[in-house]
């Protein structure tokens, strides 16, 4: 099974990395059109993400203990918008385009240090770097491929073409060049030819 993939990567962006990941949970699986439907209504508050790992002292909603995470959703948005454009460029329909794999690591903390008791000082700032994976069917990419194979014969018909018209113009100029040196040879016999009737005429003299 052949399928066409397009990936985008967040390197250490200034998000939660817990909200990023029950966030990517929420999406996985999802068309692009319906992810990006979903951020958008996370972004205006409309739809609820529900927490399933991280959830101590969340309120519970409807769906269980959930949060709307808008900072992490704008940025998943743009990564997405990325990864469609990447997928576009590869030949990729935007209609066909599933969320198949979104990792999400912690990134790098900050190097200032934020204070606590009793020596319990850490670094600061919550970074995230994220990969997410768009992949698209056999069906449409077949059609795709049809499409390069015949640029691909075309481009080759066009190239033994010009093998072809070289190889005549190398031909004709090596038939002039055998003319010019037969011309040249029957010359030389048709002087010495002279030449030597030159020479009899004198001695006969």
């Amino acid at each position: 099974m052949i399928k066409m993939e397009a990936k985008a990567r967040l390197w250490n962006v200034y998000m939660s990395p817990k909200h990023s990941r029950e966030l990517a949970l929420n999406i996985k699986g999802m068309s692009v059109i319906r992810a990006r439907k979903f951020l958008k209504d996370v972004i205006d508050m409309k739809q609820l993400v529900v927490l399933k790992r991280f959830n101590k002292e969340v309120p519970h909603h409807k769906g269980g203990p959930a949060r709307y995470p808008i900072k992490v959703s704008k940025h998943f948005s743009k990564l997405l918008e990325n990864a469609i454009a990447n997928a576009v460029y590869q030949g990729g329909d935007e209609e066909n385009l599933k969320i198949t794999t979104i990792e999400v690591y912690r990134g790098h903390p900050k190097k200032t240090m934020g204070a606590k008791a009793i020596g319990k000082a850490k670094q600061r700032g919550r970074r995230a770097s994220v990969l997410m994976i768009l992949t698209q069917d056999d069906k449409t990419v077949k059609v795709v491929k049809k499409t390069e194979k015949k640029k691909t014969q075309k481009v080759k018909e066009v190239k033994k073409n010009s093998i072809k018209k070289v190889a005549q113009k190398k031909e004709a100029s090596a038939t002039v060049k055998k003319e010019v040196k037969k011309k040249k040879v029957v010359k030389t016999k048709k002087t010495e030819k002279l030449q030597k009737t030159k020479k009899k005429e004198v001695k006969k003299k």
